[in-house]
This record gives structure tokens, C-alpha cells and sequence, in this order.
């Protein structure tokens, strides 16, 4: 097969078909109507391939139109009538702006028109000028994506042909897409929540936006690009991933769906729904959510997160923000979507957040970190604790087991040796350490006892240890998010010593033992061990501040009143 661009224009297959081709799009180029008062903003992607940039320019200068165009870095500086974007193109063939601008005249409903995609002789010979796709594939539902519905994958989308060599297809490029500017604007824009060195979601999104406002998308046949992508950018392809899991889930037929339910709330926690979720704290903490609320007369559904995407008749969606990132759909349903930001605080964006109808920040620094960039109605709501589960008694002690060391740790590795146990190691004093993945740390597992405590018996561990260790991970230290082993703890009576957080003191005040540095926190361990009346006035005064002012039975009420204030405000 013989591939070349010449004169700006691209030729393809064998010297017969090249010469049909040459033809065949010459003819239809003579046809097209005189653009020149048309004007066109092409938005190139800032952080794109500073070479492929180049080609471009130089490419376009080339490109025999009447159409006035300029090259803008940002949609929002754009002046022409129409928005061209440009993602990854290097190369394009004289006429491709007037073949998108064609199907705009031909076609009274049509929404965004995409161009023909060939990978550039510039990255790759193997590769160069082979068609990569004729716009993308839309998947249907599927459980094992967690309710995606589409996938960016190479297509040679079959469609019918109108007489202008335009065929109809939902999204017809993630390269080239050319809409009116004040269409754009209509529907929202590219969605900010993609965030990567190339437009391929945000372009495709925007294109299901179009098909979703009731216009028609077009594949214009003869307009013909070649795309370049050097080793970072083809590393950050998304072929193969879910577009945003959730955004374009399957909504159904509007006509048919029930009725949502003002009084039914899905709590949406990160924990996967096999077995080993139990062991997560997202789920202990979902269902003792959902216990509080359910005191409140509230219909309420825990769903892990291969749930979270499933039809559901709740109108009010609580996510408990974890490990994972939730996104609501794109075209508004009626749902209430609340955001308790409860850890992984570093991996959450503005974008997201901006989601939501109302947030609660697990602390005041994270408040502040997101208040400005995010305008959402927003509010304080520390973590907090179950009394019903987390309060001792005696029935709840194993008798065969050593519950009683002068030290205690619970918690998991994930790979890291554990600050206050890198302060405290080596000891002589009797250290239980219960958790997972501590194999890679010796000095750690001399200590395990076990790899998890059931969740019905964690509270006489922490009541029977003469002192509890805690620590944090380093972005909930940073943003100020206290444990919650630390509200369980104290309302099992457990005596605790912490590494200090920002808004911990305030918080606990003379109720919870801080430390400063290894040798601060050997000395504090010495001088409680041996001053058991203090230990004891301590703890006590621990568990009755918890047990006053941070259970989930207050959390749920204030949770409550937002939602109640949310349903007035919508009569």
C-alpha cells in the first residue's frame, strides 16, 4: 500500500483507489459553497506537542479557505461564530474546514461535526496513514464497568451516507470536532471533570452533551487530519477505559422510570461489594451511617461502589468521599447528591466537588483548602462514632485471647511503616499491633497478633489496652482530618496517644495525650504507664466528649436538617 500527503492533500490505498479518491474529493471540494463570511476559532490544547503544534500551523496556512479563522489557547478567548478543537492534529488537507462547515448548511439540526482520523507519518511509519478510526464506540450497560456506558475504542463506525459523503454517528471524533460557539456555551462546555494531556473524554462528552440536547452528530467524510502522539501522550490514552463511570450511566426510558423517592437516601461508599469490603472502614462507617439515619424515619440503601451507578429511585445520594471519586449524571434528574468528605482528601479535585448540592469537610483546613474555588453550600462535619457498636462490655472480650497489652496499634500497612510505630520501635514494653501487610516490616510483625479484630469486639481492645497509639496518614494530617480510630477509641474509654494533627487540641483539648517526636512520645509513654488515676481521668473525660458531641446519631441530624431545608427550598 502506497500512503503519501501531497499538496495538502491526503491519498489513500491502492493507484487506482488513489486516483478515485484524488478525484472523488477534488469534485466534491468544487462543490462546496463560498464560506467567506464565516468565521472560526480553532482552541489547540496549550499543553499539547510543542511539535506537533508547529506542523499544524504550518499545515493550516496551507488549508485554500475563504474562511476567516484564528488559533486560540482557550475556548473562552475565542471570537469566531464557530469552535473548531483540535486535539493531537498535526497535519490536515486543503478544504477541511469548509467540509466540516458544509454539513452545518446541509443539516438544520445538527450539533457537532468530526473529521476523519489517520496517525501521522511524523510518529510512526508502521502506523502512518492507517485509518484509526471513524468516530467512537458507544457501549451499552454493563455491571463489570460499574455502570459505564462508554469506552473510547477504535471503530470504523458503519453508517449511512447522505449525498454530501456526510454519515451521521454520536460522536464522530475525538481529534477534530467543529460546533457553534454559542451551542457550545448552551451545553455547558467541555466538562472540567477530564483532566489529562489530551481532550479525548472532554471532546467525546461533549459530543454525547449534543446527542443528548436532541441535535444530530456527523463523521464529514472528506475532512481528513493525521494525529501525532509522542510516548507521554500515548501512554495517557484512554482506549479501552471508562469515560467518566456514572456521567452517562443508563438512565431508561424517563417515561417509565418510578418516581423518585424524597425519602429514600443511597449512601455511596468506596469499599468494593465482595467480601473483603467488609473489612474496609467505609463500610462500617456507611452502615452506621445508615443505622442513625434509618432512626430518623429515612428509607436508606449502602452501596459499594460497584453499585453506585444502578438506577435507583432515592432522591437524596449521601457519597461518603473515599478512595474513590463518584460523578452524577450529566443531564440533571432531580437528585439530591451530598458529599461527606470523609479521606483521601489529596485526591479529590474542585471539579468534583462542584458537583454537589451541599458538602460536609471532615475538618476546617480542608473547608478552607476548597471553600474559595468551590461554591457549593458547605458546612464542617468532623467523623464521629457508633456508641451501639463502639461502647464497652464485658460480653464483648474474648477470654482465650491477651487483650491487655501496655501498647496497642490497629491498623493496616499499605506499604508504609507507620509513624508512630517507627517512633516507638524498638521497645521493651508489651506491643500488640493488629492489622494487614506488615510482612515487609519485620520489626512490625514481631508484634502482630492478628490481622483483623471483628468489628463487635475492636472496642474492649481498645478499652483493655493501658494505651491506644494513633497516627495519621500524611494527607489527612495535612488537611486536618482526625481518625476516626480516635472518636471509637475514646468512646470505647480507651486512653489515647496521638501524633498531632492541625485542629486536634481544639478539638479533644486535655481529653487525648499528643506527641512532638520519638523521645516525647517514649517519655509520655513511661510517665501514663506509670500514672494509671490520670490515664483513667483522662479517658473518662475522652468518652463523655464523644459520647455529647460526635456520634453518628448527631451527625445524621444535622445531615437531616440540610436535606429537609434542600426539600423546601424545591416546592
Amino acid at each position: 500500500m502506497f500512503n503519501k500527503i501531497k499538496k495538502g492533500f491526503l491519498f489513500i490505498g491502492t493507484s487506482a483507489a488513489r486516483g478515485a479518491d484524488r478525484f472523488r474529493i477534488r469534485e466534491h471540494f468544487k462543490g462546496i459553497q463560498d464560506f467567506s463570511g464565516m468565521s472560526v476559532s480553532v482552541v489547540y490544547l496549550p499543553n499539547d506537542n510543542p511539535g506537533v503544534r508547529k506542523r499544524f500551523e504550518e499545515s493550516i496556512k496551507k488549508s485554500r479557505t475563504n474562511i476567516k479563522y484564528e488559533i486560540v489557547e482557550n475556548a473562552a478567548d475565542a471570537r469566531g461564530e464557530y469552535l473548531v478543537f483540535v486535539n493531537n492534529v498535526d497535519e490536515v488537507h486543503d478544504g477541511w474546514l469548509d467540509f466540516l462547515a458544509e454539513a452545518f448548511v446541509r443539516n438544520d439540526n445538527v450539533g457537532i461535526v468530526g473529521g476523519t482520523t489517520y496517525y501521522s507519518m511524523k510518529m510512526r511509519k508502521g502506523k502512518a496513514l492507517k485509518i484509526r478510526f471513524k468516530g467512537v464506540k458507544y457501549l451499552p450497560y454493563s455491571t463489570a464497568n460499574r455502570g459505564t456506558l462508554c469506552k473510547l475504542l477504535d471503530a470504523d463506525v458503519k453508517t449511512e451516507e447522505d449525498n454530501f459523503g456526510i454519515a451521521g454517528t454520536d460522536i464522530p471524533s475525538i481529534n477534530i470536532i467543529m460546533i457553534k460557539a454559542d451551542y457550545y456555551k448552551k451545553i455547558g462546555g467541555l466538562c472540567s471533570l477530564y483532566v489529562n494531556n489530551s481532550w479525548d473524554f472532554a471532546l467525546a462528552d461533549l459530543c454525547l452533551m449534543s446527542k443528548a440536547y436532541g441535535k444530530d452528530n456527523y463523521l464529514a467524510d472528506y475532512c481528513l487530519v493525521s494525529v501525532f502522539r509522542d510516548k507521554e501522550i500515548r501512554k495517557a490514552n484512554n482506549y479501552g477505559r471508562p469515560i467518566l463511570p456514572g456521567r452517562w450511566r443508563s438512565g431508561g426510558n424517563q417515561g417509565t422510570r418510578p418516581k423518585p423517592d424524597n425519602n429514600e437516601i443511597d449512601i455511596c461508599a468506596s469499599m468494593p461489594g465482595n467480601d473483603d469490603g467488609k473489612f474496609w472502614g467505609d463500610y462500617h462507617f456507611a452502615y452506621a451511617l445508615k443505622g442513625a439515619l434509618e432512626k430518623l424515619g429515612y428509607k436508606v440503601n449502602v452501596l459499594p461502589i460497584d453499585d453506585w451507578y444502578k438506577e435507583s429511585t432515592a432522591r437524596t445520594v449521601i457519597v461518603l468521599r473515599g478512595k474513590h471519586g463518584y460523578y452524577r449524571k450529566a443531564l440533571s434528574d432531580g437528585q439530591r447528591l451530598v458529599y461527606w468528605t470523609i479521606s483521601h482528601p489529596a485526591d479529590i479535585r474542585e471539579t468534583e466537588l462542584m458537583q454537589a448540592d451541599y458538602i460536609f469537610y471532615a475538618s476546617d483546613i480542608m473547608k478552607q483548602k476548597f471553600g474559595e474555588k468551590v461554591a457549593v453550600p458547605s458546612e464542617i462535619l468532623m467523623q464521629c462514632t457508633d456508641p451501639s457498636v463502639m461502647s464497652y462490655s464485658k460480653d464483648k472480650v474474648i477470654p482465650e485471647n491477651n487483650y491487655a497489652p501496655e501498647l496497642l496499634f490497629v491498623g493496616n500497612s499499605r506499604g508504609v511503616f507507620r509513624k508512630i510505630l517507627r517512633d516507638v520501635l524498638p521497645t521493651d514494653h508489651d506491643l500488640h499491633v493488629y492489622g494487614r501487610h506488615w510482612d515487609k516490616f519485620p520489626e512490625v510483625q514481631s508484634h502482630v497478633i492478628a490481622n483483623y479484630i471483628s468489628n463487635d469486639k475492636v472496642s474492649a481492645v481498645y478499652h483493655d489496652a493501658r494505651i491506644l497509639l494513633n497516627d495519621h496518614w500524611d494527607d489527612m494530617r495535612e488537611y486536618g482530618i482526625i481518625s476516626n480510630r480516635i472518636f471509637d477509641a475514646m468512646c470505647a474509654g480507651a486512653f489515647v496517644i496521638s501524633d498531632d494533627v492541625p485542629g486536634l487540641n481544639e478539638t479533644f483539648g486535655s481529653s487525648l495525650v499528643t506527641y512532638k517526636d520519638r523521645k516525647d512520645l517514649s517519655d509520655k509513654i513511661d510517665y501514663y504507664l506509670t500514672h494509671e488515676y490520670e490515664r483513667d481521668r483522662i479517658a473518662r473525660a475522652g468518652k463523655k466528649m464523644v459520647m455529647e458531641n460526635h456520634t453518628f446519631d448527631s451527625r445524621a441530624k444535622r445531615i437531616s436538617e440540610v436535606i429537609e431545608a434542600d426539600k423546601q427550598a424545591r416546592l
